[in-house]
């Protein structure tokens, strides 16, 4: 049984997934794509992202990527497509 499900890992559910995880929380991450990252995968320049400007929307989910490996004990992170009524 897991503390948090998230659904979805771009910007918003991976950082809510590393949060949780920080908290000791047991994280299980599920995302419909075969990838992360989200929709700012798709963006060609992301300018007004807090911090980090100029940069490309597939360089900044790879850098999610990093930070979400770099954790000691990762969140599953399942590849499922999620239906809901």
């Amino acid at each position: 049984m897991q503390d948090v499900v998230i659904i979805g890992s771009g910007p918003a559910g991976l950082s809510a997934a590393v949060y949780a995880k920080r908290a000791k929380m047991d994280v299980m991450v599920v995302e419909k794509e075969p990838f992360s990252g989200g929709q700012i995968v798709n963006s060609e320049q992301v300018d007004n992202y807090l911090g980090i400007n100029g940069i490309s929307g597939f360089d900044i989910a790879m850098k999610f990527y990093e930070k979400r490996n770099s954790q000691n004990s990762l969140p599953r992170l399942l590849h499922k497509s999620v239906f809901y009524w």
